[in-house]
């Protein structure tokens, strides 16, 4: 990874830094050096919702949302989101695509372990990281 460039993470992705899966230390090591983690807004309650559901640590999950810039949720990343292609986008899939486009020109790379969202953000010309 490139210091100096912003990585935004999915909900997929995000989870995996607060309770171990497989892909975790994939995951950290491919994201050693990332200036800046970002996601939407809609990262915090998906995220602290998962890790109720998996029994996790909500403290740890707090603790790393503090390190992740969350883009907020307004009108025009809602308008971007409706016109996103392809057209059957999931809605959470299609705000968070529309948040990553939002800052595209400084974004490095899009981390999703969504192959509906990773196909849709590599269509919309953003790199997408899968570590395994």
């Amino acid at each position: 990874m490139a210091a100096g460039r912003l990585v935004y993470l999915d909900t997929s992705a995000f989870v995996k830094l607060v309770r171990a899966e497989p892909e975790t230390t994939a995951l950290v090591a491919s994201l050693r050096g990332a200036e800046r983690l970002v996601a939407s807004e809609i990262l915090e309650v998906e995220a602290l919702c998962a890790v109720r559901r998996a029994r996790a640590s909500l403290l740890r999950a707090r603790a790393q949302l503090a390190g992740v810039r969350l883009l907020p949720l307004s009108a025009e990343l809602r308008a971007r989101s409706l016109a996103l292609d392809p057209p059957g986008l999931r809605s959470l899939d299609a705000i968070r695509l529309a948040a990553a486009l939002s800052i595209a020109e400084r974004l490095h790379c899009l981390y999703t372990y969504d192959e509906r969202l990773g196909a849709a953000a590599r269509k919309a010309g953003l790199m997408v990281q899968t570590p395994a």
